[in-house]
């Protein structure tokens, strides 16, 4: 088992691939300041399963590179380690004020996905949830993405006031990886109160982004779909 940085970056250099890195830019721009070396996110998240005792500090060094897989890799120990029952909660805390001190370096919606419902939404289960709407009115989109993925905990376990009060402030919002995110959680949310969704769908049609809306709506029969969508 992996207990420094160090070593697990060099484990992942040593699987990179020419051929894996071009695959990523049909998902991700071009951006010098994260390369990808070419590492199957599949291989990364199985490294991440022998590192979960992974010290904070250590975590923090690899958020710290450029390469994103080595931040991939940082985000899926965290997300795993927040997630296995016999973590601490202490050691959550320590997990979960890292997401939110280090978030500039978690800023693609592949690392926000990976551990924000297990190290921010959990988390927050049994607190305050204020972080929540800070996180939603933050000018970084991926803290808005952030706080939208973290209510996932919430829905869960069948709470759904969190979830609308956040869609709510970001039913505008003019970011597409941030509307992507909001219509999966009114798609999550409507999956346990439907009449509570096409409320909010109704209200909000004719103004919140088509994106959002026609995937908050993906599981409604054709018919209904239609009618809501004619709304905008």
């Amino acid at each position: 088992m992996a207990t420094d940085a160090a070593t697990l970056v060099s484990t992942l250099e040593g699987m990179a691939s020419e051929a894996e890195r071009e695959k990523y830019t049909r998902y991700f721009a071009p951006d010098p300041d994260a390369p990808f070396i070419g590492v199957r996110m599949g291989s990364v998240f199985e490294l991440a399963k022998t590192a979960l005792d992974l010290p904070t500090a250590e975590l923090e060094a690899l958020l710290e590179r450029p390469t994103h897989e080595v931040r991939a890799l940082a985000c899926s120990i965290m997300g795993k380690c927040a997630a296995r029952p016999k973590t601490s909660p202490s050691r959550r805390g320590e997990l979960y004020e890292l997401y939110l001190r280090r978030h500039d370096r978690i800023d693609q919606w592949d690392l926000v996905d990976l551990a924000a419902r297990d190290v921010v939404g959990a988390y927050l289960v049994t607190r305050d949830r204020s972080p929540l709407a800070q996180l939603a009115a933050s000018g970084f989109w991926p803290e808005r993405r952030t706080a939208l993925v973290a209510s996932f905990a919430f829905l869960r376990l069948g709470e759904l006031d969190d979830a609308y009060l956040l869609a709510e402030r970001l039913v505008g919002d003019p970011e597409p990886l941030v509307q992507k995110a909001l219509g999966w959680v009114l798609r999550a949310a409507g999956d346990l109160d439907r009449p509570r969704l096409t409320g909010f769908v109704e209200q909000h049609a004719s103004t919140m982004p088509r994106v959002a809306l026609r995937a908050a709506i993906e599981h409604y029969e054709k018919p209904e779909r239609a009618r809501i969508l004619a709304l905008r």
